[in-house]
């Protein structure tokens, strides 16, 4: 007999009932391509070994139009997959038009945040820009302008009048400038990288809108690298403030070591204490290569301890010091008087030479502080940071072809203080000499 209306006909002999409808025909289920992890949200499900997949619905579910067609079309909708379901937050390719699940607050963001996502300048580095800039009272864009003009309008303006540069008071020291020394030794301290920061920096072009919208640190970093040579000039912008009380610095331990020069070439006692022990000497080594000397270098006073008496308990630097006190005349006899008793006692009034010895070399202890060569060092520090400066000035002239920064009061300003400075590490070389020649 015939089907059922709507059956079709039976199937032939051994192939067994049809699947039901809408299944289609048995065979592999679709998957997506392999390749490596994407980071996207999952679909936290268990798997079925694929041994088992014979007994269940997706054997037969393979060839289904819903699924199949879908599974084919995957590669084709990765992007927009991809983008419903990142783990990650993605930005709206629209900035005016940002996607239903952007709060209100990352919409209106804008460039905020721009370098720190961008990965020019890391959280842990914004954040210490940050904290740097709070004590600053200036803007970022500011404090980059005050950069490129080197700051020196304000600070100078109080000292053209005989002055040369700064008397190193605290209260005149920054003189109203943009930045503190302190801002701009804060800036050293916190030196923005050319390679790393700058240069990547450089490289991002935002409207006005936009800069207005940066973080501080950002800011920073954006609108420094838009000044040439920032690091150099944060340096000479310093140098132009300090060079005055770092040579004042200076200046007090030359004039030390100068006073403590003319108090040993003077120092009546020190030379009765150097005869001493030149007699003294020349007797303990006589018949020695040694002896019959004419002088001595004065490192020898330090080992006057190292001889000792032959009970071990006094030294030459005793004897010295007792023959000094005793009041020896250059005949080598004691000066000495009669008492009543007919016994011998030293002069009571005579002079205490050990005590004029204290108050003849009285700058001597504060001398002793100081190193020769350290100052040397300090005023080679200074010149170069001075030959900075004109290298600097140099630089910009030559950059300026339409002239109209070396007419700038600013780079004048700049041009007057570098030329004070040069005549100031001059004059303290000279004073270094005069140290040299005396202490030689």
């Amino acid at each position: 007999p015939p089907p059922p209306p709507g059956l079709g006909p039976p199937p032939p002999p051994g192939l067994g009932p049809p699947p039901p409808p809408g299944l289609g025909a048995p065979g592999a289920f679709p998957t997506a391509p392999k390749g490596p992890k994407k980071d996207l949200k999952q679909i936290h499900w268990s798997p079925i070994p694929a041994s088992q997949i014979g007994d269940t619905v997706f054997a037969q579910a393979a060839d289904a139009p819903s699924v199949s067609g879908g599974l084919k079309h995957l590669s084709a909708r990765a992007h927009e997959l991809e983008k419903l379901f990142s783990a990650k937050k993605v930005a709206p390719t629209d900035a005016n038009a940002p996607d239903e699940k952007t709060s209100g607050d990352d919409a209106k963001k804008g460039a905020a945040g721009m370098l720190i996502e961008s990965g020019i300048i890391n959280q842990r580095r914004a954040m210490n820009l940050d904290i740097m800039l709070k004590r600053f009272t200036a803007q970022p864009r500011e404090i980059t302008e005050a950069v490129r003009s080197l700051d020196v309008v304000e600070w100078r303006q109080e000292n053209e009048n005989g002055d040369d540069g700064g008397d190193g008071d605290d209260e005149d020291e920054d003189g109203g400038g943009v930045l503190t020394v302190e801002n701009l030794q804060a800036l050293i301290d916190n030196d923005l990288k050319e390679e790393d920061e700058l240069a990547p920096a450089r490289g991002i072009e935002l409207n006005e809108t936009q800069e207005c919208e940066l973080q501080p640190a950002e800011a920073l970093l954006y609108f420094a690298a838009r000044v040439s040579r920032w690091s150099t000039r944060v340096a000479v912008a310093r140098t132009l403030r300090t060079y005055q009380a770092d040579a004042d610095a200076v200046r007090v331990s030359v004039e030390k070591l100068v006073k403590a020069c003319e108090q040993v070439m003077n120092s009546e006692g020190l030379r009765i204490v150097l005869a001493t022990v030149l007699e003294v000497g020349n007797y303990l080594n006589q018949g020695t290569r040694r002896g019959n000397a004419r002088g001595f270098k004065l490192d020898a006073l330090l080992k006057l301890v190292d001889t000792r008496t032959q009970d071990k308990k006094s030294t030459v630097l005793h004897y010295v010091v007792d023959l000094v006190s005793s009041g020896v005349d250059q005949d080598g006899d004691e000066n000495v008087t009669g008492q009543a008793d007919g016994t011998q006692v030293k002069e009571k009034e005579k002079e205490d030479v050990v005590e004029k010895l204290r108050a003849e070399l009285s700058d001597l202890a504060g001398a002793s502080k100081v190193s020769k060569d350290e100052i040397g060092n300090d005023v080679s520090v200074l010149r170069k940071r001075v030959a900075v400066v004109g290298r600097e000035l140099a630089e910009q002239a030559r950059e300026d072809e339409s002239g109209v920064v070396r007419s700038s009061e600013g780079y004048q300003r700049a041009v007057r203080v570098h030329a004070s400075a040069e005549e100031v590490v001059r004059g303290l070389e000279e004073e270094l000499l005069v140290v040299e020649e005396r202490a030689a």
